[in-house]
């Protein structure tokens, strides 16, 4: 009985003295020696350190695709969502950011006494 209950708590091997609590995404515990096992992209005898995705893909399993566009948009490197630089916005950083419009949101529309600007910067 002292065994099991050791068991149950994390605690492997014959004498129950090796101690492994699995890690969700990252390791799971051999059920004989209480050993790591490492998941997906980690390795190591204690499953941290992570390998890197091939350029272009990230996240947990490698699976989203980006192509960073220099001046418009960087990809974030654990989740690979588009982070909109210079004047770019939106979503997918396809729109000029509020009153910049022309040749990679560069000009900046400034309102006056003869004009006032549309959010599209003309």
């Amino acid at each position: 009985k002292q065994w099991y209950q050791r068991r149950v708590r994390g605690y492997f091997g014959s004498e129950c003295s090796t101690f492994c609590q699995g890690v969700l995404n990252q390791y799971t515990c051999d059920t004989g020696n209480g050993t790591k096992i490492c998941s997906g992209r980690w390795s190591g005898p204690e499953c941290d350190v992570l390998t890197p995705c091939p350029t272009g893909s990230y996240g947990v399993d490698c699976t989203v695709n980006c192509t960073a566009v220099p001046g418009q948009y960087s990809c974030d490197p654990a989740t690979g969502a588009r982070v909109c630089q210079g004047n770019w916005t939106g979503e997918n950083c396809s729109r000029c950011a509020d009153h910049h419009y022309g040749d990679n949101c560069s000009i900046l529309c400034v309102a006056n006494r003869n004009y006032t600007c549309s959010p599209s910067g003309e």
